[in-house]
C-alpha cells in the first residue's frame, strides 16, 4: 500500500511542475472565452450585419491559445486533450492521496488547520483548495477529452445514439420525404405558421433549415424559453408545402446518455450553471 501511494504521489507530483503551468494558461483563457459576447451581430429584422464587434482579434487569439495552443488545428488538438487527461490523472490522484481516515467527515476535507506553520500550512491549504475545486477540474477535463480527441468524441457520441448514423438517419428521413414530390419551393408562411402552432410560440431561437430539392421537409431546430441550456433542442419537421408538423423530437425525450452528451458543450464553458458556473 505504501508502494503504490509513493508512485501516485510521484506522478502527481510530476503532472503538477510540468503541465501545471500549461493548464494554468489554458484555464485562464478558457475563463476569458467563457464571457465572449457574439461574434457577429445581425439586425433581426432587415438582416443586415452591424458594424464588427471590438475586440474580435483579442478573443481569436485567446481561443487559438484555449483550444490549440496557439499551433495547427491538427496538431494542437492532441497535445491540450493530452493535457485534459493528465488533469483527469492529477485531480484522481490528489483525491486517492487526500482520501482521509473519516471520509464522511466534512471536516476531515474541508477544515483548514491554521496552527501549521511553513510547508505544513501551505500542504493543508492546497489539500483543502484541491477538494474545492475537485468538482470543476473533473468535469473541466473529462469534457475536455472528449473535445481534443476525435476518437473518443467519435465513440462516446456513437454509444449515447448521437453520432454520424443518427444524423444520417435524420437525413435519410428528410430525403425520402422529399422523394418522388414536384419540384418545388417550400411555403415558408405556411411553414412558419405549421411551427408556431406546434410549439405554441413556447421557443427563444430557432433555425430553419431547407429541403436541398423539392418541397419535402423543413428541419426546425428550436430552443424553449425554459431551455436547461444552450445545446438543449429540440426539432420539428414541418411538410415544406403544407406546414404540417410530420414529426417532433424533443430534449426532453432523449434518452439521458444522449441529453448528456448535449450537454458537454455547456458544461465545458460553464454555462450549464448560468452566471456562477462562468
Amino acid at each position: 500500500m505504501g508502494l503504490l501511494r509513493d508512485a501516485w504521489s510521484q506522478i502527481h507530483w510530476f503532472i503538477g511542475i510540468t503541465a501545471g503551468s500549461v493548464l494554468v494558461v489554458v484555464g485562464l483563457s478558457g475563463a476569458v472565452l467563457s464571457f465572449r459576447g457574439e461574434t457577429r451581430e445581425a439586425d433581426p429584422y432587415t438582416g443586415a450585419l452591424r458594424p464588427h464587434p471590438r475586440g474580435e482579434d483579442f478573443f481569436e487569439f485567446v481561443e487559438r491559445l484555449h483550444r490549440w495552443l496557439l499551433l495547427s488545428r491538427e496538431d494542437g488538438k492532441p497535445v491540450t486533450g493530452t493535457l485534459a487527461a493528465g488533469l483527469l490523472v492529477l485531480a484522481l490522484s490528489g483525491l486517492y492521496l487526500r482520501w482521509p481516515r473519516r471520509p464522511l467527515s466534512w471536516r476531515a476535507w474541508l477544515r483548514l488547520d491554521f496552527g501549521l506553520k511553513g510547508r505544513a500550512f501551505l500542504w493543508n491549504l492546497h489539500a483543502v483548495v484541491g477538494t474545492i475545486a475537485l468538482p470543476l477540474y473533473m468535469v473541466s477535463a473529462a469534457t475536455g477529452v472528449y473535445w481534443g480527441f476525435d476518437a473518443v468524441r467519435t465513440w462516446v457520441d456513437g454509444a449515447a445514439g448521437e453520432g454520424r448514423g443518427a444524423r444520417m438517419q435524420r437525413m435519410d428521413g428528410r430525403a425520402a420525404a422529399a422523394a418522388g414530390t414536384p419540384v418545388a419551393g417550400p411555403d415558408l408562411r405556411r411553414v412558419w405558421s405549421g411551427f408556431v402552432d406546434a410549439t405554441a410560440g413556447d421557443w427563444t431561437q430557432v433555425t430553419l433549415r431547407l429541403p436541398a430539392r423539392g418541397p419535402g421537409e423543413v428541419e426546425a431546430t428550436y430552443l424553449r424559453r425554459d431551455a436547461a441550456h444552450e445545446r438543449a433542442r429540440n426539432r420539428l419537421y414541418l411538410d415544406a408545402s403544407t406546414g404540417r408538423a410530420t414529426r417532433h423530437e424533443r430534449y426532453d425525450d432523449k434518452p439521458l446518455a444522449a441529453r448528456l452528451v448535449n450537454s458537454i458543450y455547456p458544461l465545458h464553458m460553464g454555462t450549464y450553471w448560468g452566471l456562477p458556473g462562468r
